[in-house]
């Protein structure tokens, strides 16, 4: 019986055949299949995607896509397809996430619409993390009881529901913004390490020799350290930050000090009228970006900054 039963089974094995044969650079880490697209992120050569085409006489072909801008070492990565706010503006966009082992960053990549002659992709945003993430998954992780009750859903946010494990069993939530919600999330950001930085409890006094010290740089380089004056616009504007090759890092808006500066006791009100650190274009930049936000109109500074803080509240909600 059994020599019977193991003969049936040879006869209803299927046989493979090589359709289409691409050659990597490096071993293939993670793959994943949206027709008539393949993804690969690779173990020193970062990510490429590649367009299958056919068939041809029962092959098929892998034509490059896209690529990444500079060599990565990854683990995995994430396609994404993100819905503009907007109705009747434009097709959806599709990013890719990567993960970085060595950087320990994640990285957005936006595959275009049609081949192009340039194959490396434009970078999005560059997130730097103090753990390397391992492994992205998506889904409706909220419960209602974590989510906006005044609306369906926030204004700004794409997506909020990108979940990264980590080796050491951290997990972090992601969400994708869009540009107007993420330049006033900077702004906020920066306004805050402007500020701490200036805070006398955050200083210490070095010991200082002969030919040492904030005075003795200042007289010989004629600038460095932070100063005593107010905090003007252009020391916070996200915008100065977005252009070079660290542009892409800046874009990236750490919520974990956002959520601490909360917790702390933090509130806009406080941050941009108290203790006569901010100049009033500050003040007006903030009312300016905070009026680009989709659902926000341009009003004065006061309401703005009750709108502001609402949304915030709702953006920065924690998943449990």
């Amino acid at each position: 019986m059994k020599l019977l039963s193991y003969r049936s089974c040879l006869t209803n094995i299927t046989r493979w055949f090589k359709r289409g044969v691409k050659e990597l650079a490096s071993p293939g880490i993670h793959i994943t299949a949206a027709p008539p697209f393949v993804y690969v992120s690779t173990q020193s050569h970062s990510h490429i995607c590649y367009r299958v085409n056919g068939p041809q006489e029962d092959r098929y072909q892998f034509e490059q896509h896209f690529t990444d801008s500079r060599e990565r070492s990854c683990t995995q990565h994430a396609v994404i397809d993100i819905i503009p706010e907007a109705e009747n503006t434009r097709t959806a966009d599709r990013l890719v996430l990567v993960t970085d082992k060595t950087s320990s960053s994640i990285t957005a990549l936006r595959q275009p619409h049609e081949r192009t002659y340039k194959n490396a992709s434009e970078t999005l945003f560059e997130a730097v993390l103090p753990h390397t993430v391992i492994r992205l998954q998506r889904g409706d992780i909220r419960p209602p009881w974590r989510k906006p009750t005044h609306a369906n859903t926030v204004p700004g946010v794409l997506t909020d529901d990108i979940i990264g494990a980590c080796s050491d069993g951290t997990i972090y939530t992601f969400s994708i913004v869009s540009q107007p919600a993420r330049r006033l999330l900077r702004l906020i950001q920066n306004l805050i390490q402007a500020k701490q930085a200036r805070d006398p409890a955050h200083h210490f006094t070095p010991v200082a020799g002969p030919q040492s010290g904030h005075i003795f740089d200042l007289l010989i380089n004629g600038a460095g350290g932070a100063q005593d004056g107010k905090i003007r616009a252009r020391d916070v504007d996200p915008a100065y930050e977005e252009g070079g090759l660290a542009g892409p890092r800046h874009k990236h808006v750490d919520g974990d000090l956002l959520v601490r500066w909360r917790e702390e006791g933090g509130r806009l009100e406080s941050l941009l009228f108290d203790g006569g650190l901010v100049e009033k274009d500050v003040v007006g930049l903030f009312v300016e970006y905070g009026g680009r936000v989709d659902g926000f109109e341009a009003v004065g500074a006061d309401k703005m900054v009750v709108a502001v803080e609402r949304w915030f509240g709702d953006v920065l909600m924690p998943v449990l």
